[in-house]
Order: C-alpha cells, then structure tokens, then sequence
C-alpha cells in the first residue's frame, strides 16, 4: 500500500519541519524587518504610519500565536499548520500587492 523510500521516513519529517518553522518565523515574523523601508519608501509613508503597521502586525502575530493552542485541539496539528502557513503565504503576497497605508494595515 505504501510506497518504499531509499531513505528513514523521519528525514521527511525533518525537512518538513524545518521549511514550516522557516515560512512561520523566518517569513511570517522577520519578513516585515526587511520589507517595511522599502514598502514605507514605495508607499510615502511616514515613520508614524510605518510604526503604526508594526505595531498592527505584531498584535495580529500575538493574537494568533495565543489561538494556536486552541484551532489545534480543535482542528488536529496538521490542519491547524496548513491553514497558517496558507495564511501566513497569502498575506505576504498581498503585502507585496498593497498600494495605501490603509490596505498594508490590514493585512
């Protein structure tokens, strides 16, 4: 039924765990050190309204770090980690695609 590797199982495992912990931290937590100049640059924003934005993305950033515990009880580990990551990709893209400080904000 199942399909025979040439290598251990757990190195899948272990590559799937580090590109997960790379997307959530390295591009959904460090991604906004490296992108906020240029966006505030691209923009014209000032440094009120860039820390406004920061300010906005580490709240939603806690807010969602405080329901993990609870979608993943709800929803099991493995659909709770690809909804975030699905979240977390979606919302880099339209970052990449927001034209006002209002649209930066909200997402």
């Amino acid at each position: 039924m199942g399909v025979r590797l040439p290598f251990h199982y757990g190195w899948v495992i272990v590559v799937a765990g580090t590109l997960t912990v790379f997307a959530c931290i390295g591009l959904g937590r460090f991604a906004l050190g490296m992108l906020l100049p240029s966006m505030g640059t691209a923009l014209d924003l000032s440094y009120a309204q860039m820390g406004i934005i920061s300010t906005g993305y580490f709240v939603g950033y806690l807010v969602a770090v405080m329901a993990a515990g609870t979608l993943d009880r709800r929803f099991g580990a493995r659909r709770t980690i690809a909804a975030a990551l699905a979240v977390v990709g979606g919302s880099m893209i339209l970052v990449g695609r927001a034209d006002s400080f209002a649209g930066a904000l909200a997402l």
